[in-house]
């Protein structure tokens, strides 16, 4: 029973750094610009997106804040109850997006619209 929850425990923190991870490369910053931005150390950083450490609630506030994510985002994955729709997790990953590529998703989205009604 042990192993298995140590085992459960370390999922759940390999899936919360690989979220954050895939956030902070989102929004273009280095784990240095995290660190800094958090007043965390870089080996911290590194610490929790490889899943090798856990972060407390205080912690898991400052990197959404420096990150300018909701909690959902970096939870996604690990909570079942009322799991929101495809549409709201798309709206989630374009708003992360730099204003370059949301606009170049905005073009995508129009092109297709477009498309769609010239048929």
């Amino acid at each position: 029973m042990e192993d298995s929850q140590n085992r459960d425990k370390a999922e759940v923190l390999r899936a919360i750094g690989k979220n954050i991870k895939q956030a902070r490369l989102l929004r273009g910053m280095t784990q240095q610009m995290l660190a800094e931005t958090t007043g965390l150390s870089t080996n911290f950083i590194s610490l929790i997106e490889r899943g090798d450490s856990g972060a407390s609630l205080t912690t898991i506030t400052l990197i959404c804040n420096a990150l300018k994510v909701d909690v959902s985002v970096i939870f996604k994955g690990l909570i079942t109850a009322d799991t929101p729709t495809d549409n709201t997790e798309l709206m989630k990953s374009v708003a992360l997006l730099e204003n370059d590529d949301r606009q170049i998703v905005s073009a995508l989205v129009d092109y297709i619209f477009n498309s769609k009604s010239d048929n």
